[in-house]
């Protein structure tokens, strides 16, 4: 497909991104469509759109899925709000280099995201997923952004808990279908021997996690780094780092399907003219994230 053919067809096309304006159906999906935003005319990369599947090409769109709220990933400031955020405005971005419109679907439990990929609802998942090792076993993905974990809870009693150890014993809250719980057995048999281990507690969005802690019912709260500097920016005062340093620092990954490799290396190729443009790094630092950044976008680097 030539230049002028494909600045032909952006002319008209459009960022589609599906969110909540309601009830979400009993998948857990919303589909109430969000004001469509125009991809810009040029902007193109005719070599990489041919990377795409035939198929994502002659439809014209990819369809992508997220867990919302997650901020500052993607999130809405109020209901039936357009999505925003850090993976919201990084798909766009890719969809415009791609030549493709970005659908996006709102899923609200986070352990939807990985097998509406194997069950090829979607075609991506750009959520804020680890790319870990263990989950390579079933879907891919392209890494684009550098998170950790941290314990957060509230001001008035963080300086209680100095290290992991002080947490042995009592309970923290993480988000159902995260990697989270694995860390929370691996740092009891850590930091715990002789002790009561560190007691886990599930809940689904980040706002319900935050409300266990205040409510008692956890002490700390194991999350990323960018929910909890979102948190503390919009709270200020009211939460704080607790129990040691950062840690486990990993990727970030677009996640496609095992099967899908032609689109993985579509999406890799995108995002890498991204970062090679300026426009990655511009989006980053938007959100305060830059330090984040990746040098080149990778296919499963997670270890």
């Amino acid at each position: 497909m030539s230049n002028k053919t494909i600045a032909g067809l952006l002319a008209g096309a459009a960022l589609a991104l599906t969110a909540g304006c309601g009830s979400p159906e009993a998948t857990g999906t919303t589909t109430a469509a969000a004001p469509t935003q125009s991809v810009p005319a040029g902007t193109a990369n005719p070599e990489i759109h041919a990377m795409l599947p035939q198929e994502i090409r002659d439809r014209g769109y990819l369809t992508n899925t997220v867990q919302s709220p997650n901020a500052p990933m993607e999130y809405t400031e109020a209901s039936g709000g357009p999505l925003m955020g850090v993976d919201i405005d990084l798909v766009q971005a890719l969809g415009e280099v791609l030549g493709v419109q970005i659908k996006t679907s709102v899923v609200n439990d986070f352990t939807q995201l990985i097998p509406s990929v194997q069950t090829k609802r979607t075609d991506i998942v750009m959520s804020a997923v680890k790319d870990l090792k263990e989950r390579q076993g079933s879907v891919s993905f392209v890494d684009y952004f550098i998170t950790g974990d941290q314990f957060i809870t509230t001001a008035a009693q963080a300086s209680s808990f100095r290290s992991v150890a002080d947490l042995c014993g009592k309970t923290v809250v993480a988000a159902n279908g995260t990697s989270y719980f694995s860390v929370i057995e691996r740092l009891s048999a850590e930091h715990c021997a002789g002790k009561q281990p560190i007691k886990s507690l599930g809940a689904v969005s980040a706002a319900e996690q935050l409300i266990q802690v205040k409510q008692g019912r956890a002490v700390a709260n194991l999350t990323g780094l960018e929910p909890q500097a979102y948190q503390m920016k919009v709270e200020p005062g009211v939460w704080a780092p607790t129990a040691g340093e950062p840690f486990d620092r990993a990727p970030y990954g677009v996640v496609f399907g095992k099967d899908d490799e032609q689109l993985g290396k579509a999406v890799q190729a995108g995002l890498n003219e991204l970062i090679k443009t300026g426009t990655y790094q511009k989006i980053l630092a938007k959100w305060n994230l830059s330090a984040a950044a990746v040098d080149e976008a990778t296919i499963n680097g997670g270890k």
